[in-house]
């Protein structure tokens, strides 16, 4: 093992460290520990194309494994960033998602209570509430999808699908609505 090698392993090895520290420190999921962890990917890229180089350059053509892992793991880095993008952008819109059920929930019980005209109005806020959960549902669609070969299949499946019930339940809202206000209830 050269000099140089030896450097990058030790400096590797107190990286990980670090991570570890960080991961324990703000959380595993947290944007630190996420950050930390991508430059922690980057120094080992960085030190398996550097050793894979100088034994290129000495005449080792078993540095080609080191290159390949090295340029491996730089691809690795880049695509984890560009899905850390997408999953921030699904957390946020099922945020959006959970407040607009609690807020149909909510125009759903002042709708038994009202008569005539208000029921039309919470009943036309309903089918609106609805409607914006269909777009929050499919911002999180078309992010997961964005993902290319790392996109969970099975999430948008059910997103799809949970797209398509509620659709279905805003049709039925104004159904409801149409048969209270002319009386063919």
């Amino acid at each position: 093992m050269s000099r140089m090698e030896k450097a990058a392993e030790e400096l590797l090895s107190y990286y990980s460290e670090f991570q570890n520290l960080m991961g324990a420190v703000s959380g595993e999921g947290s944007d630190a520990s996420f950050w930390t962890n991508t430059v922690g990917n980057i120094l080992g890229a960085t030190a398996s194309t550097g050793t894979g180089v100088s034994k290129l350059m000495a005449g080792d053509i078993t540095g080609i494994k080191d290159v390949i892992k090295g340029v491996t793991g730089y691809i690795n880095v880049f695509r984890n960033i560009r899905n850390r993008k997408y999953d921030k952008e699904i957390e946020k819109q099922e945020k959006v998602v959970k407040s607009l059920e609690q807020e149909y929930k909510r125009l759903g019980k002042a709708m038994e209570d009202s008569l005539g005209s208000d029921y039309y109005k919470n009943a036309t806020k309903q089918a609106e509430n609805l409607k914006s959960q269909v777009s929050a549902i499919s911002k999180q669609i078309e992010a997961e999808k964005k993902k290319g070969k790392d996109a969970d299949k099975k999430k948008i499946e059910d997103l799809e699908q949970q797209r398509q019930d509620l659709m279905l339940q805003s049709a039925q809202v104004v159904e409801d609505a149409i048969e209270k206000l002319t009386g063919t209830i």
